[in-house]
């Protein structure tokens, strides 16, 4: 029987989202055309959706998310300036009534929703993907319903986004996070700028410190990253051994910098996705 989600709506609340397709075990259909579309349709979905990603990873077969969800709903500035955002404005374009408060109720709370989010990035893209097969394609895609984890601990949070963004590296896709161009971290190194810097900003600022200073909520950039640690959490994040840290206070700077993420990756000695 289809259980309900859990949902924790008492304050904000963080989430790891995921799924992967149908089909063999060793199929990745995803190749580099597939895996950036689904990236720009995450992206594109922001502008309708209050939810905060923060992190995003597409491999050959599967995907990763992680968000930040408000406890509250937004106002009806902020669903009418998404709706607008997100399905334009002008003469020809039809909007909702928006002295409804039960149709402004009901975008409210499908914007802060995980599960219409995961509905729609995985309809969409599964609709440009089977239209865009040679001998084209009908019918599902995804294996089953996405799988989401609450981050709850003081530092689920960090070991999340790194477990998340090194999963490139222990598939032996790349050396480093940064040299895989289809993740959030992949998309920092290489462009300069990350799509979600503004949101990653708030929300590791807490417990950064000293390596967040010169980040700004609204540059795509992100100065002093990857933040040294006195233990890189990039190893203990593929390890199952989770770093101890002082709650929700940030560890001391060492003078010296931390090993690189690919010597990170190399000490955990794990492959595959």
């Amino acid at each position: 029987m289809r259980c309900r989600r859990i949902r924790y709506d008492r304050e904000d609340c963080y989430y790891h989202l995921m799924n992967r397709i149908a089909g063999e075990p060793g199929e990745f259909p995803f190749g580099k055309v597939e895996k950036e579309t689904f990236l720009r349709l995450a992206v594109d979905l922001t502008r309708f959706y209050s939810l905060d990603l923060l992190s995003v990873v597409v491999m050959g077969n599967h995907y990763h998310v992680v968000c930040s969800a408000p406890a509250e709903a937004p106002g009806k500035e902020e669903v009418i300036a998404n709706w607008r955002a997100f399905r334009g404005s002008g003469p020809n374009v039809i909007e909702p009534n928006w002295e409804d408060e039960a149709t402004v109720a009901q975008l409210a709370g499908r914007m802060r929703d995980i599960s219409k989010f995961i509905k729609d990035l995985q309809q969409r893209f599964t609709c440009w993907f089977n239209r865009t097969r040679p001998k084209g394609r009908r019918g599902g895609l995804w294996a089953d319903r996405f799988k989401n984890v609450i981050l709850e601990s003081n530092t689920a949070l960090w070991d999340c986004l790194t477990y998340v963004e090194m999963n490139p590296v222990r598939a032996g896709l790349a050396e480093s996070p940064g040299d895989y161009r289809f993740s959030t971290w992949g998309r920092m190194v290489g462009g300069g700028t990350h799509p979600f810097a503004g949101n990653l900003v708030r929300h590791l600022r807490q417990y950064l410190g000293e390596c967040a200073e010169g980040w700004s909520d609204t540059s795509g950039s992100l100065p002093n990253w990857p933040p040294t640690w006195p233990a890189s959490p990039l190893a203990s994040a593929a390890k199952t051994a989770r770093p101890s840290l002082p709650k929700r206070k940030p560890p001391a700077i060492p003078a010296t910098a931390s090993p690189s993420l690919s010597a990170a990756a190399s000490a955990t000695g794990q492959t595959g996705p």
